[in-house]
Order: structure tokens, then C-alpha cells, then sequence
């Protein structure tokens, strides 16, 4: 999810190349953090998925579907 939504900005032109990976970075440093507190799966899936949406909406409009902000 990380790649697609940072690889779907970046050909809409809104974000810079580097960002990819600082988005795909950060969801894995959530993602390892997360796993190395033995949180449950679901726990750990939703910090990347809240790292991804950050990066995405920084703003924090939740009232946006998040494939409309992609």
C-alpha cells in the first residue's frame, strides 16, 4: 500500500521521486517497531497503514475516501 500510494502520487506529479522511499521506509520502520513489541498482527498492519495515510493526507482529513486521495 506504502508504493502504490507513493508511486501513484509521484505520477500525478505531487510528490518528489526520493518520497517513495521515505514513505516505503517509514511504513517498514512502523511495521519492524511494531513487530519487535510481539503486537498482534492486526496492530502492526494498522501502524503502516496509519504511516501510509499520514504521508498521503497529512492533513488528516478522514472524511476522504483514501483511494480519492491517491
Amino acid at each position: 500500500a506504502a508504493n502504490e500510494a507513493a508511486v501513484s502520487r509521484f505520477l500525478k506529479g505531487t510528490i518528489a521521486f526520493t518520497d517513495i522511499f521515505s514513505l516505503a521506509r517509514r511504513a517498514l520502520d512502523q511495521f519492524s517497531h511494531l513487530a519487535a513489541t510481539e503486537a498482534s498482527s492486526f496492530d502492526v498492519m494498522m501502524g503502516a497503514h496509519r504511516q501510509v495515510l499520514e504521508f498521503v493526507d497529512p492533513a488528516g482529513d478522514s472524511s476522504t475516501d483514501l483511494q480519492e486521495r491517491l
